[in-house]
């Protein structure tokens, strides 16, 4: 009897090949489940924690070893471990049952997660929970693509659960912050509140530039993009926030009646220039002889020009609040926009610090 009959074969389970064919051989290395993805994204370094052994095979499955002569002439060496690398590097890996079901799992749990933290039920005006999202999908018989990224699959799903009638899920609204040069907002804001649904703030900020925080569809803002490349160009900076709700659930008619009462509004709560902060005072009453004695004390008294303040520093202050635009050429947009995206970069690498402290 063949020792390779079904009756005496033993299915490798365990085992997770990564295939890789040159010149018409192929070539085969045993690796651990699950461990060769951590390789390939530079999350296991260790290479004896991904291969289970050092062999260079041309079936894994028969234990049959690739013979040293074909491996010199298809990879030019006699190197183990760079042949290894190689084949862990380009090759093709061979999926067992239990690998392909888990991938298929973690995908569909993936995508899940992003259509429930991009949209919101119609109903609550609140978001759905992950399970919700896996049911819906369960129910409209979607399979996924594990060749697609999850954000690919995850815009796809979305198209198909709003084209069934049962479901109430729409897109949820993203906060964004506009910075823009307070010359233009009188000429951008009809523009501007056209695309957007309701406005959080607008103010100025203390190097005087107006910020604008707003919720907007995501339909709406590759519109509100080009109109303010097009219209204010290098003066102005918009930045996504996050995801957001708005408190009302108003729609249509309301909406729009809404919209254009803000319009009218708007350029009656935009300052036209930066005011100064002065508290009155109250000054006590003085006599003519008081007044008469400090006028000759002043008189006598010698002036010391270093601590005399021009009368015309106010008007210079107020000539420069005035002209900093006009000398600024706007690259503070995009020194702030990169300050913020440090900041947030530097916070998550603290956590992952920190999270990979504790695990040690």
């Amino acid at each position: 009897m063949s020792i390779f009959t079904p009756i005496n074969q033993k299915r490798l389970t365990n085992v997770s090949v990564v295939r890789l064919k040159k010149n018409g051989n192929r070539y085969e290395i045993a690796c651990y489940p699950n461990k060769v993805h951590a390789w390939r994204e530079n999350l296991e370094k260790n290479i004896d924690e991904v291969l289970q052994t050092q062999e260079i095979f041309s079936n894994v499955s028969k234990g049959q070893l690739a013979t040293k002569s074909d491996i010199l002439r298809d990879f030019d060496t006699d190197d183990v471990n760079t042949v290894l690398l190689q084949i862990l590097n380009d090759g093709d890996i061979q999926y067992t049952g239990k690998e392909r079901k888990m991938e298929n799992q973690n995908m569909y749990r993936d995508v899940a997660k992003m259509v429930s933290e991009k949209c919101i039920n119609l109903e609550t005006n609140r978001a759905f929970t992950v399970t919700m999202i896996e049911k819906m999908m369960k129910d409209c018989h979607i399979n996924l693509q594990p060749k697609k990224s999850a954000k690919q699959q995850a815009l796809e799903v979305i198209k198909q659960l709003r084209a069934v009638e049962g479901f109430k899920i729409a897109p949820a609204m993203m906060e964004i912050l506009i910075s823009l040069d307070p010359k233009l907002v009188d000429a951008l804001s009809p523009n501007i509140l056209k695309l957007v649904h309701q406005i959080i703030r607008q103010e100025r900020n203390p190097e005087g530039i107006f910020e604008l925080a707003a919720i907007i569809e995501p339909d709406n803002y590759h519109a509100l993009l080009n109109m303010l490349e097009e219209q204010a160009k290098n003066r102005f900076c918009i930045e996504i926030i996050g995801p957001a709700w708005p408190g009302d659930t108003t729609r249509g008619r309301q909406a729009a009646a809404a919209r254009s009462k803000q319009l009218k509004k708007t350029h009656e709560s935009i300052p036209e220039s930066v005011p100064e902060s002065v508290s009155p005072r109250t000054l006590p009453d003085v006599t003519e002889q008081q007044s008469d004695e400090v006028a000759q004390q002043s008189a006598s008294a010698p002036v010391d020009s270093s601590s005399a303040t021009p009368p015309s520093s106010t008007q210079e202050s107020k000539k420069a609040v005035d002209n900093d635009f006009e000398d600024n050429d706007y690259d503070s947009f995009a020194g702030r926009k990169a300050a913020r995206q440090n900041k947030r970069k530097g916070k998550k690498k603290a956590a992952a610090a920190a999270a990979s402290a504790s695990a040690n």
